[in-house]
């Protein structure tokens, strides 16, 4: 007789070390196997459920034993994985080939920016590229998020806010819990069966014959018995000043904007939900209990989104202008993109794909499935238009503050007794910025090669245009990881990933003739560009953080 799997591997752990999970098993199975080992040791006058509490234990443990590793896509571009079906998702099959134009180089290592555009993705597993995927461990909902734009998505009918920010988890619809209190998506009857329940018997029986009356008139099926209608319900609310859903809402919109309209409350607009709350407790306790759960929620959300934001509601972003879904902004920029932005400039990715640390990266939006290629993608070149022209207009405007980046003499020596305890130093000194007019060219200042130089008449910022003009190229790159080819001790195959987001990378390659300066632009800053659902406001929003971004690495070398 064969043993059993799970009792073996149980019998094999300590209480410091859960046992793992293994293929084929569930949490639940593991867990209550993992239980009855301590079920002698457990307290035994304490009738709790200590099951949850297993559960937790192994599930916590996952996230260092329950460790797959992601292999490279074969020659026909398919997902392969370890040989015992463990995989990023096992109940989707693996798709098939996808061809590849001739001579478009090697395709052996690749990455998806968005993650979640990758068409296995599976939201219960947490990828990292250099180290394979891992079953979440946790239970904050907040990791478990990404925008609703996938096609199977769109079964659950996510709000525009979930497009955004993601379905919360357990969400049987599509519903983020992100979206202001006045959203149309809000419910405004889900306080039905409250009002009902607060009703009389009699005042039930007259409702329901009213119902059935209506019914009849207009030559429909008759409802179940004792089934009120809403419209009987708003009438008898409206009768009783307890406020329909609808004129609810027209007083909370009334009280959380700046369209006054009086209403008989006690406090003035703009206020916030809480207040509104507090307002109805004390002086009209009838509509507060009319509409209890509406506002439970709507608090509840609020708490959320307070999570979310950074202390912030949705009700306040929106109210206060600092988050809009607008398609009324437009780029109005015009003129030539600066030369140093042309688009022969970004990196041909044909060359990528050879190294694990040089992949190709590919997004799959809105059905469409392209390559993160400046050079061969009209689409993401269009796209990133509305940043170049603005960073165009910077550079072009002869700013004092851009020319004083470009001019050397501006760099000076940090004294160095306000740095003497610098650890480790790779330089003699630490080098300061400060304004042309207040530069001061003297050897305790400077070096005496940039005082020889100022005395020659070389003109600084001319010869650093040459330099960009000769050796400037872009690429794109993921926020993830660093974008080149890593030594660093905790590196992977050269990929070494970093844990903070990477926005931007500036850095130097090469000697003489064969110098290069490369600006790495994560694709992370660039995909909400590309998707048709977004707004005008959310695009010229992304643009503008793109730009800042490409203007910070212009300043860095």
């Amino acid at each position: 007789m064969s043993r059993n799997p799970v009792k073996s591997q149980i019998e094999s752990t300590t209480p410091a070390y859960p046992p793992p999970l293994q293929p084929g098993q569930t949490i639940q199975e593991v867990a209550g196997a993992y239980l009855e080992t301590f079920r002698g040791k457990l307290p035994s006058n304490y009738f709790w459920d200590w099951q949850p509490f297993f559960e937790a234990l192994v599930e916590g443990n996952i996230s260092v034993h329950g460790v797959s590793i992601v292999f490279p896509p074969d020659e026909n571009d398919e997902m392969g994985f370890p040989d015992d079906g463990r995989g990023r998702d096992g109940h989707i099959t693996v798709r098939g080939k996808v061809p590849k134009p001739p001579g478009s180089g090697s395709w052996n290592y690749t990455w998806y920016i968005p993650e979640w555009s990758h068409p296995d993705f599976d939201p219960s597993f947490t990828v990292s590229y250099s180290r394979g995927f891992r079953q979440l461990g946790s239970r904050d909902p907040i990791v478990r998020l990404y925008p609703a734009l996938r096609p199977q998505d769109q079964l659950q009918r996510p709000t525009e806010w979930a497009k955004r920010f993601g379905i919360y988890p357990g969400e049987l619809g599509g519903r983020s819990r992100l979206s202001p209190t006045l959203s149309a998506t809000r419910d405004p009857w889900e306080d039905y069966a409250n009002q009902v329940n607060l009703l009389p018997e009699e005042a039930r029986r007259k409702l329901a014959q009213e119902t059935k009356d209506a019914a009849l008139k207009a030559g429909k099926p008759l409802p179940p018995e004792g089934y009120i209608d809403k419209d009987a319900l708003d009438n008898l609310l409206n009768s009783e000043k307890r406020l329909t859903g609808k004129q609810l809402r027209v007083k909370v919109a009334a009280y959380l904007t700046d369209e006054h309209v009086p209403l008989n409350l006690q406090v003035e607009p703009p206020t916030t939900l809480e207040e509104f709350i507090d307002d109805l407790r004390e002086n009209h306790p009838h509509i507060l209990d009319a509409h209890k759960t509406y506002f439970q929620k709507a608090l509840d959300d609020q708490d959320y989104q307070r999570v979310m934001f950074h202390d912030m509601t949705s009700d306040e972003m929106v109210y206060n202008n600092i988050y809009t879904q607008s398609n009324d902004p437009i780029c109005d920029l015009e003129g030539p993109i600066h030369p140093v932005l042309t688009r022969d400039r970004w990196r041909d990715s044909s060359s990528k794909g050879a190294e694990r640390f040089d992949p190709r990266y590919l997004y799959n939006l809105n059905g469409v499935r392209e390559e993160w290629d400046m050079k061969t993608n009209d689409t993401l070149w269009a796209a990133i238009q509305p940043a170049l022209l603005l960073v165009s207009k910077m550079l072009l405007s002869g700013h004092p503050g851009i020319r004083d980046l470009m001019d050397l003499r501006t760099r000076y020596k940090i004294p160095d007794d306000l740095v003497a305890e610098r650890e480790n130093p790779r330089t003699p000194h630490v080098v300061g910025y400060r304004s042309m007019e207040k530069t001061v060219l003297n050897l305790e200042n400077s070096w005496p090669e940039m005082i020889q130089l100022d005395r020659l008449g070389y003109d600084f910022i001319e010869n650093v245009w040459r330099v960009l003009f000769y050796c400037l190229r872009f690429d794109i790159s993921c926020a993830w990881f660093e974008p080149n080819e890593s030594e660093a001790r905790s590196a992977v195959d050269g990929v070494n990933e970093a844990r903070t987001l990477i926005y931007g990378v500036t850095q130097p390659s090469g000697h003489g003739k064969d110098s290069i300066i490369t600006i790495w632009l994560a694709a992370e800053l660039i995909w909400p560009l590309l998707v048709p659902q977004y707004s005008q406001s959310e695009k010229l929003t992304a643009s503008f953080l793109l730009a800042s971004t490409l203007l910070h690495e212009f300043g860095v070398r």
